[in-house]
């Protein structure tokens, strides 16, 4: 009898897995996604000079194992947010964003220039 009952036990928590899912969950894959971004922030020569910060990343499934979600990224004490699209599974979680998603930092950029500029045309 005791068999049994784990073997109805274990058959209701696969039956519950395959219909609500019992993979990664969607914190999981936030926590995930956030800190391998402030790795390759922290570490990628493209980035590292900027200081970038990830403060937040927040998604939602789109289909199956797809999700889309936006990350918050401080750069100069400003947030900005940023769309990003996810993959994951059992075994990796991969991100991308869109091209263009780091525009705030060239344009920053741009305006310090110009500052610079504008400062050096008053002092010629």
């Amino acid at each position: 009898m005791m068999i049994r009952n784990k073997l109805l036990a274990a058959l209701s928590i696969f039956s519950i897995c395959l219909a609500i899912g019992c993979g990664v969950s969607r914190v999981e894959i936030e926590n995930t996604v956030q800190s391998s971004m402030q790795e390759k922030f922290d570490t990628s020569p493209d980035y590292k000079e900027y200081a970038l910060h990830v403060k937040d990343v927040q998604i939602a499934r789109k289909s199956g194992n797809e999700y889309t979600g936006i990350a918050s990224i401080v750069y100069k004490g400003n947030s900005h947010e940023i769309p990003v699209e996810i993959v994951a599974d059992e075994e990796s979680v991969i991100w991308e964003t869109e091209n263009g998603a780091f525009s705030f930092i060239l344009q920053d950029e741009l305006r310090e220039l110009g500052g610079k500029f504008k400062n050096f045309m008053e002092n010629f």
